[in-house]
């Protein structure tokens, strides 16, 4: 489990994500930890708040990720897992206020 949600080697962020997605994609638990880590730094930074512009920089790139985040883990109101639906509208919620 370890090795499927660790980043692999890159030369920036975009890349390293890039080749260790496609690892936890192959791995329904993998997608459960990996959604939940997001959900917990998405969760603690807005509880920290933007006066601190690190906290509003991680947001901006979370925000900036989400979409291809939920699209290479499979993450979507149709996951073939309810705990996977249930991640994707919690982590949805952070970007697009209903």
């Amino acid at each position: 489990m370890y090795y499927a949600v660790t980043d692999e080697m890159g030369r920036d962020r975009n890349e390293r994500k890039e080749k260790t997605y496609y690892k936890i994609a192959e791995n329904d638990k993998a997608i459960t930890l990996k959604a939940c880590d997001r959900l917990a730094n998405l969760t603690a930074t807005l509880r920290n708040g933007f006066w601190e512009n690190h906290n509003l920089r991680k947001y901006l790139m979370y925000s900036g990720e989400h979409k291809k985040f939920c699209e290479k883990l499979k993450l979507s109101n149709k996951s073939k897992l309810k705990v996977h639906c249930d991640l994707f509208k919690e982590l949805d919620q952070f970007f697009y206020l209903k």
